[in-house]
């Protein structure tokens, strides 16, 4: 089960492995693949771009989930203020 929406910035991109990491508010590092972004490309992605996403627990422990640009720091992916 996912928890709530988090922001975090793009601290790695790997294209070729078709992964990368999120380093959340909090400075802890999130993974992410392919397949855990939401209505974007993983290459229209860019290191220190502002996300969106959840964390779900898995097989292999936390990753992001739902993951998608944010228009800004401190809104969500829908322009709606965002408060920690």
């Amino acid at each position: 089960m996912a928890n709530g929406w988090q922001q975090g910035v793009i601290s790695e991109l790997n294209l070729v492995r078709q992964r990368g990491l999120i380093r959340t508010r909090a400075g802890k590092e999130v993974p992410f693949t392919k397949a855990s972004l939401d209505g974007v490309e993983l290459k229209q992605l860019r290191r220190g771009q502002w996300v969106s996403f959840q964390v779900q627990l898995g097989f292999d422990g936390a990753q992001a989930v739902g993951v998608r640009p944010c228009p800004s720091p401190g809104l969500n992916s829908a322009g709606e203020d965002w408060h920690p």
